[in-house]
C-alpha cells in the first residue's frame, strides 16, 4: 500500500436517528482547486461553542498529491445550529504544502477566540518511514470573518501566521 487515494473526497452527513443520508458533498464543490484531485480525508472535529448540544462549526483536514509532493488543507463547516445541511456554509480554513492526515483540535482562549491546532505529515506507507521532509505543528486563530461579504467565511493564509519556533513561554518566572 502506498497510502494514496484514487478518488475525490466527500463529506457525508447522516441522520444519526434514522441512518438517512442527508448530504454527500464533493470537496471540490468547496474548493475548486481540488477538482479532479485524488483526496485523502482525515477525521473531522466538531465544536459546540455555546455548550448547548448543537454543533456550531467543524473542521476536516485533507491531503492530496500535487505532482510528487503532498499538499493539505483544512475545510471549515459552519452549521449556524441549523439541522438542515443545505443551509450550512462550507469554506477553506487554510491550505498549505504539507499533508494533514489526522483530526485537528480546538481551544478557546480567555478572550473566547477559537484556536485550531493541527500537525502535518503522514505515516501510511514504507516511503513515509524514510521521509525526512520537515513537518510542522500549527496553531491558528479562526476569526471567522467575511471581508468580501460573499456569505462565505474567508480563509486564513500561511503567510499571515507567525513562526514561533524560537519563542519561549515563561510562567511564574520559569
Amino acid at each position: 500500500l502506498d497510502g494514496e487515494s484514487d478518488q475525490t473526497g466527500y463529506i457525508y452527513v447522516l441522520d444519526l436517528r434514522t441512518g438517512e443520508l442527508k448530504m454527500k458533498k464533493d470537496v471540490s464543490e468547496i474548493d475548486s482547486l481540488l477538482s479532479g484531485k485524488s483526496v485523502f480525508m482525515a477525521s473531522p472535529i466538531t465544536i459546540d461553542l455555546e455548550l448547548d448540544y448543537q454543533v456550531d462549526i467543524a473542521y476536516i483536514g485533507l491531503s492530496w498529491k500535487e505532482n510528487s509532493a503532498w499538499a493539505g488543507e483544512i475545510i471549515r463547516l459552519e452549521t449556524g445550529e441549523d439541522t438542515n445541511p443545505d443551509n450550512w456554509k462550507f469554506s477553506t480554513f487554510i491550505r498549505f504544502d504539507e499533508p494533514v492526515t489526522s483530526a485537528p483540535t480546538a481551544a478557546l482562549d480567555p478572550f473566547d477566540r477559537l484556536w485550531i491546532f493541527w500537525g502535518t505529515g503522514r505515516y501510511f506507507s514504507d516511503d513515509d518511514k524514510t521521509d525526512t521532509s520537515e513537518q510542522k505543528l500549527y496553531g491558528a486563530w479562526d476569526p471567522r470573518t467575511d471581508d468580501d461579504n460573499d456569505g462565505i467565511t474567508d480563509p486564513i493564509y500561511v503567510s499571515s501566521l507567525n513562526d514561533v519556533t524560537n519563542v519561549y513561554v515563561y510562567e511564574q518566572g520559569y
